[in-house]
């Protein structure tokens, strides 16, 4: 479901990635990180944050 929020190719992604992020008692996705780090990365993890928003706000 993220593929409708972000366009994969504006980055070049390659290799596999590991996303880590907490669960709220509310149910809302906080602190995503995204392993490993790469230069450059932070838009890329500011649409995801964003995408995973979109796509589950809870």
């Amino acid at each position: 479901m993220i593929h409708g929020y972000i366009d994969l190719r504006k980055y070049a992604v390659n290799g596999q990635f590991t996303f880590l992020f907490d669960v709220t008692t509310d149910g809302k996705v906080d602190n995503l990180k995204v392993l490993p780090k790469v230069k450059d990365s932070e838009l890329f993890i500011d649409d995801m944050n964003f995408a995973i928003k979109r796509v589950k706000k809870k």
